[in-house]
């Protein structure tokens, strides 16, 4: 909660109240798939996706950084058993490779 006005803290401080109140009392109305306060998942769920267009079981996932980023570059022989390791356990490709 913020305070604005220094000199009329309690008046800031009922404000920020009653903003809240109204925001949660008129969220009730809202259609179920617009995000607000009250029906959004907490900071930390990491919930399966129910998007239709979405096939592979692999990107079903939500997923959330647990630091600040930094870029990396994968080596040769990194990008080499990524790439084999999906091309091996993936069974959307194996129709590709037998």
């Amino acid at each position: 909660m913020k305070v604005k006005d220094k000199a009329h803290v309690e008046a800031s401080i009922v404000e920020a109240y009653l903003v809240e109140e109204i925001s949660l009392f008129t969220s009730h109305y809202f259609e179920p798939q617009v995000l607000c306060k009250r029906n959004m998942p907490s900071r930390n769920d990491d919930l399966v996706m129910n998007d239709t267009h979405i096939q592979q079981s692999i990107f079903n996932y939500i997923g959330r950084a647990s630091g600040a980023s930094r870029k990396r570059s994968l080596s040769g022989s990194e990008q080499h058993i990524i790439k084999m390791y999906i091309l091996t356990n993936r069974e959307i490709v194996t129709p590709y490779y037998e």
